[in-house]
């Protein structure tokens, strides 16, 4: 179902995702990421839904050049990782 919307109805996706448990979050969160998609803010949720922190970074690091965010982000998940994302940024 996210898959369909991701495809023919975007502004639908972010309901999905924090509404809908059971689905591949990772393979959704790459496929939103995709630049042919956009959905950031999508790929966003769903990495820290999934309690993917490290791919959460890079989404604000990468795709949406948010440095400021990204900071926010590491000082509030306080790991090493996230923080080694941040640094090379």
């Amino acid at each position: 179902m996210i898959l369909t919307a991701v495809k023919v109805k975007q502004e639908s996706v972010m309901d999905y995702i924090n509404r809908l448990d059971h689905y591949e979050g990772e393979e959704v969160a790459k496929i939103c990421a995709d630049d042919e998609y956009q959905l950031y803010d999508e790929a966003l949720a769903i990495y820290k839904k999934f309690d993917k922190p490290v791919e959460a970074i890079k989404i604000l690091l990468h795709k949406q050049n948010d440095i400021k965010g990204a900071q926010e982000f590491a000082d509030k998940t306080n790991q090493p990782e996230v923080y080694s994302e941040l640094g090379r940024a």
